[in-house]
């Protein structure tokens, strides 16, 4: 039983991690996006 639980436990934790990273990678890339657009407006 708790190793049932313990592999649920470890799953939502892998799960968590994969949208903390992608939601990240997100921001790093619409953050680079806003920059380069103002410097191409900037020319």
């Amino acid at each position: 039983m708790t190793v049932c639980l313990g592999i649920l436990h470890v799953h939502s934790f892998k799960i968590t991690c994969q949208l903390i990273i992608k939601s990240t990678l997100y921001l790093y890339v619409i953050y680079h996006w806003f920059h380069l657009i103002k410097i191409i407006q900037m020319c």
